[in-house]
């Protein structure tokens, strides 16, 4: 009986496992693609691009991304990143975000319903969130946090259009 139980426990493990990689991998397919968003940034108006891909064996999740705003002196400022999600079916999702500024920034991540949730950076580089919410198939909204004083401090959001 006892072995009975185990098995089962054991199947039901594993099927589990599966299915967090299926909904992962899910969720990555269903934003594949070039997005165009506008938004703010820093309390500015801004200009976004991303393009998400499933690249090298479709084992990541890779993310281009730009932005533009300008300053508080009306300078135009930009900046470029790339970023890579590993699946993994017996944990969250991981990966790392590399930019223009010349960071590495760690990433965890979840996805719960139709958004992503990842959590980026440590304590000693920059800690903030940044949230994908899948509204349509042809549209996102996009928030972003830094952690401020051990809370979340919204910095920017934006709603993105599929690229036709």
């Amino acid at each position: 009986m006892k072995r009975s139980i185990l098995i089962i426990g054991l199947l039901f493990f594993l099927v589990s496992i599966d299915s967090n990689a299926q909904s992962q991998k899910d969720f990555f397919q269903k934003i594949k693609g070039d997005w165009i968003g506008e938004g703010n940034l820093f309390g500015a108006p801004a200009k976004f691009s991303m393009n998400w891909e499933i690249v090298l064996a479709d084992k990541f999740a890779r993310l281009s991304f730009h932005n533009e705003f300008k300053d508080g002196n009306g300078t135009t400022r930009s900046m470029d990143a790339e970023a890579f999600y590993k699946f993994d079916p017996n944990a969250s999702i991981t990966g790392n975000w590399f930019d223009t500024r010349g960071l590495i920034l760690p990433l965890k991540c979840e996805v719960k319903d139709n958004t992503l949730i990842v959590l980026w950076g440590d304590k000693a580089t920059e800690q903030g969130k940044t949230e994908y919410q899948l509204i349509s198939e042809n549209q996102i909204a996009v928030k972003d946090f830094v952690m401020r004083n051990g809370e979340y401090a919204e910095f920017g959001g934006a709603s993105y259009k599929r690229k036709k």
